[in-house]
């Protein structure tokens, strides 16, 4: 039987998805080197869910995505808010990306997004926590 939701946290320091930087001979790379790793760290935490939780939406199933992005903050900045980069576009993206195949088959399937980031609060650690649910 098919789970219908997954909740999960991914540690780290969360990457944006942004720009793409041409090499010539069409050859295109991401502007942030420590992307990969990330992807990576998202996919790994996003299978090994999907598995323990029987959860995977199928390609006819539309996904609802929900992301808190805990950031660190750095002790001389004095705003409550995360109101600087990286941007929460950038970050969604880059979650939304790497899930494929290890939750849903393809990011088009996601009809529906909230996200939210905000700096880190007393001893958490710098991470994601995702939750995607299958919709009707």
């Amino acid at each position: 039987m098919l789970n219908s939701e997954i909740e999960f946290v991914v540690q780290g320091l969360p990457i944006s998805q942004g720009s793409m930087k041409s090499f010539g001979n069409g050859r295109m790379v991401h502007s942030n080197k420590n992307l990969k790793a990330w992807r990576t760290s998202v996919f790994q935490a996003g299978a090994i869910g999907s598995e323990q939780y029987g959860f995977f939406a199928q390609k006819e199933m539309a996904v609802r995505m929900e992301l808190l992005f805990m950031l660190p903050h750095p002790k001389t900045v004095m705003r409550v808010r995360h109101t600087v980069r990286p941007d929460l576009d950038k970050l969604i993206r880059a979650i939304g990306d790497a899930l494929s195949g290890a939750c849903y088959v393809d990011d088009s399937q996601i009809v529906t997004i909230i996200a939210h980031k905000r700096y880190i609060v007393g001893n958490e650690i710098p991470g994601v926590l995702i939750i995607l649910k299958v919709i009707g």
